[in-house]
């Protein structure tokens, strides 16, 4: 092949390289928001709110989110578990007060140390702290509550929504639970604005993308050769 061919192939492959490491890059998605601005909360509870959900494909959770009443910053201290469904069990856990840690869809997200990589299974999103300077948002009331949510396109389901009057999810488990109890304007699964969580699908390995890359660049000179 001439020079300008090989530059031609090299420059193709470097495209697919480009493109394939744009897709290999996950997008993140925020699984419970609020619409509408700075929305106030409208119930103070003081036990445990939950929002119980499935893993469809292999997902990691980068963050866990708090919501704040009002997006003014949480007084004082709320506490986010994600809990294993089967067991029962704490996988991540933190707590958020203040307004440092960064506001996305009225919920504050504190990072963890490390992605927890989440298997298909069930699983919950647990808080409590609620206050009357930090209430918590409850779609079962007659104006409803502007909850959204947010499968990733799939990868995770809404199963449905718990409470329990211990504050502590793992010394008394919340087993009370909605769906088939309360309407909460039609989306049972999902009645509170307490927890949330970011998640992505689990990106390309890097192995796996140079082998693409690799396979994207041979196709590529051999239909140069054979047109050459």
């Amino acid at each position: 092949m001439s020079f300008f061919s090989n530059l031609k192939t090299t420059l193709a492959v470097a495209a697919i390289s480009v493109g394939l490491a744009s897709a290999a890059s996950a997008v993140t998605f925020d699984a419970l928001s609020v619409s509408g601005g700075a929305v106030a909360g409208n119930q103070v509870f003081g036990g445990s709110l939950g929002v119980d959900f499935s893993v469809n494909s292999t997902i990691t959770v980068s963050a866990l989110g708090a919501f704040d009443d009002d997006a003014d910053g949480i007084s004082g201290a709320i506490n986010v578990w994600l809990v294993d469904l089967g067991t029962q069990s704490a996988l991540a856990q933190k707590t958020i007060s203040g307004s440092g840690d960064p506001l996305s869809g009225q919920f504050r997200y504190a990072s963890l140390l490390s992605p927890l990589i989440l298997g298909p299974g069930s699983y919950s999103i647990i808080a409590s702290g609620f206050s009357g300077a930090d209430q918590n948002g409850n779609a079962n009331t007659g104006s409803g509550f502007p909850i959204l949510t947010s499968t990733g396109g799939g990868l995770i389901s809404f199963l449905d929504s718990r409470y329990g009057n211990d504050p502590n999810p793992l010394s008394t488990f919340p087993s009370s639970t909605t769906v088939g109890t309360f309407s909460c304007n039609g989306i049972a699964e999902n009645c509170f604005a307490a927890g949330s969580f970011e998640f992505a699908a689990i990106p390309l390995p890097a192995g796996a993308l140079l082998l693409l890359t690799g396979l994207g660049g041979f196709a590529l000179l051999r239909r140069r050769t054979a047109v050459a």
